[in-house]
């Protein structure tokens, strides 16, 4: 009798430590499909979004650059953007720097939208969405630079949406 119920107690803890291996490996192959939905839908909105240069305008202490939304996804959190520059100042150094948005009229090292248009060049404002950056319209940004930049030099600009789309180009100011 004694090793009947010695038994049960046994089969019941084998049972129980099956099942909760077992609803352990159930959790943990749910958790990597869903971290592998999650790395596919944010593949998918990368290889939808596009952005390119369309030009570029360059001052003493300023870079206006317009982008083209050449792919299928709207963009909208410009304040998570990562734009970076290397160029020459006035002084000669090279400044490579990551630059944060700012909605600011102060000089600095930062960049701020200056307008969303249908066709920049003409001065044709956005007609859809105010504040998004759809498809097929044109972003024009202003970056502070307050070093300056050197004349004839070089200047390398790279931006990177919040999705991971980027955009690169080199021109000489």
């Amino acid at each position: 009798m004694e090793t009947i119920i010695s038994s049960l107690i046994i089969l019941m803890l084998v049972v129980f430590s099956v099942s909760s291996y077992s609803s352990a490996i159930v959790e943990s192959q749910q958790l990597n499909a869903d971290g592998w939905q999650a790395a596919q839908a944010r593949a998918a909105e990368q290889n939808s979004t596009s952005i390119t240069f369309a030009g570029q305008d360059a001052g003493t202490d300023y870079i206006d650059a317009t982008l083209l939304n050449d792919g299928d996804t709207s963009l909208a959190n410009m304040d998570e953007w990562d734009i970076f520059i290397s160029a020459y100042n006035q002084a000669g150094s090279l400044v490579v720097t990551w630059l944060p948005y700012e909605q600011a009229d102060t000089l600095g090292n930062w960049w701020q939208d200056s307008g969303i248009y249908m066709d920049a060049a003409g001065g044709s404002p956005e007609v859809y969405e105010p504040k998004v950056f759809n498809p097929g319209e044109e972003l024009v940004i202003r970056i502070w630079l307050p070093g300056g930049l050197q004349s004839d030099s070089a200047v390398m600009l790279n931006i990177v949406t919040d999705s991971g789309a980027q955009a690169r180009t080199i021109f000489t100011q």
